[in-house]
């Protein structure tokens, strides 16, 4: 049940190194509302215990110690209606199960006195009834980005019972009961913790946690592997009595890291409310690392009915959130390759774009593109038409290659954001929406 808070968020760790003072591209919000919603996710991840043979321990009897090996659980039920997730400020989640029911098997070798000491071996399928159990959960950030789960505090509480299979002998009975009885109310809590922690922990660092795209932009005659975006912590989780944010680093780089320094920031994603289960905010960051990235990639070159064209971005595109929409300012150069080299002619470019939401997906669409031709020559009005056509019919092609599937919202599997609505800041946008849950 601990992973239920933490399978939203499987997306948030890379191999990436990251400071404290990281600007964020990215941000998530999981609020109240979508508590619910995670519990049902969570309750499908608890039955990962299920079948799960947990480490060998040992506890003592008298002055002897007593092994006990080959802990199973068999069967765990939990009612969803007896089941509380709340958020703990400043640290994470807590979680309160009562009447959970569960069974299980353990194998023992307890040593026993019975006219001379002999090890008593055998299996014993026991059960807990009218468990009730409180867990903190603690979120932290490493310091390479990733996110690491704790438990700070553990308290279970059952009724037991138990049956011994095979001969066991009146004393050993005895024994065996204030085992399990010991077992279930004080070693029970830290062996699941152990266990589930570790599992969640290793699902973590398992999962690649920058998106991967390979550029196939066949109308530029260009294939661009290995663009990445990094969605590593840039700062501490924030948890409030209502509410998780999740900051990330949000840029797209291809090759080598992108120079930050290099890159227009803008300010931060900040959530003005919590009235939906699910916020994501995107700032200027993430789209200028993408900007930049296009500078990067060089001349590019078109062929038109007039002769091949080479059309050079001079600097990185300028993107701009405002409340009415993104804006794109962009410098470039062209020049036709048809007769012998001559000046090039430079053109001013401001494009209009919108995002839309479709499913757990953004998508970019140019709503407009406008171009200044300098200077205002023969050339230059020869020119225009050209560059014009280049920047909006071409750039829409480098967005389909790049969104042609729309930008994941970054959900874990099951989870479906909904009824979704795209608010417009000064330097950033949101998405807000609810949250589904459909089981596999």
């Amino acid at each position: 049940m601990k992973s239920c808070s933490l399978s939203i968020v499987l997306l948030v760790s890379t191999l990436s190194s990251i400071s404290a003072t990281d600007q964020t591209g990215l941000k998530i919000r999981i609020t109240d509302r979508a508590l619910d919603v995670l519990k049902d996710f969570g309750l499908k991840a608890l039955k990962q215990l299920v079948n799960k043979q947990f480490p060998d321990f040992s506890l003592l009897c008298g002055c002897n110690m007593c092994r006990i090996k080959g802990f199973t659980l068999t069967n765990l039920t939990v009612d969803p209606e007896q089941v509380v997730l709340g958020f703990q400020e400043k640290s994470g989640l807590q979680l309160e199960i009562r009447d959970l029911y569960f069974t299980g098997k353990l194998e023992q070798e307890l040593p026993v006195y019975w006219f001379q000491e002999f090890m008593h071996t055998g299996t014993v399928a026991f059960e807990g009834k009218d468990v009730s159990a409180t867990i903190g959960l603690k979120l932290r950030r490493t310091q390479r980005g990733r996110l690491r789960v704790e438990i700070p505090t553990c308290e279970v509480r059952a009724e037991f019972g138990a049956t011994a299979s095979g001969r066991v002998v009146g004393p050993v009975w005895d024994l065996l009961r204030f085992l399990i009885h010991d077992f279930i109310n004080t070693k029970l809590c830290s062996t699941v913790q152990m266990t589930l922690v570790n599992i969640v922990n290793f699902m973590l660092d398992d999962v690649s946690m920058q998106l991967h795209k390979v550029l196939n932009m066949s109308f530029l005659s260009r294939i661009v592997p290995d663009v990445s975006v990094d969605l590593s912590l840039s700062a501490d989780v924030s948890v409030s009595s209502c509410s998780l944010d999740l900051p990330l680093r949000g840029l797209v780089w291809q090759g080598v890291a992108v120079d930050v320094g290099a890159v227009p920031v803008g300010p931060d994603p900040v959530f003005s409310e919590a009235k939906k289960m699910a916020y994501v905010g995107i700032s200027e960051l993430f789209f200028n690392s993408a900007a930049s990235l296009a500078h990067r990639l060089g001349p590019f070159q078109l062929s038109i009915p007039e002769g091949p064209v080479e059309v050079n971005l001079t600097q990185a595109p300028v993107v701009s959130i405002s409340q009415s929409g993104l804006c794109v300012d962009l410098k470039a150069t062209a020049w036709s390759l048809r007769d012998a080299p001559g000046a090039p002619v430079a053109a001013d470019c401001r494009l209009q774009l919108k995002v839309e939401l479709k499913g757990n997906r953004l998508t970019l669409v140019i709503q407009s593109s406008k171009c200044n031709i300098q200077p205002e020559t023969l050339k230059g009005r020869v020119m225009k038409p050209i560059v014009n056509y280049f920047i909006k019919c071409k750039t829409k092609g480098f967005l389909k290659s790049w969104f042609d599937e729309g930008l994941p919202i970054p959900l874990p599997e099951g989870l479906h954001f909904t009824r979704g609505k795209i608010v417009y800041h000064t330097g950033f946008l949101v998405v807000g929406g609810n949250l589904d849950f459909t089981p596999n």
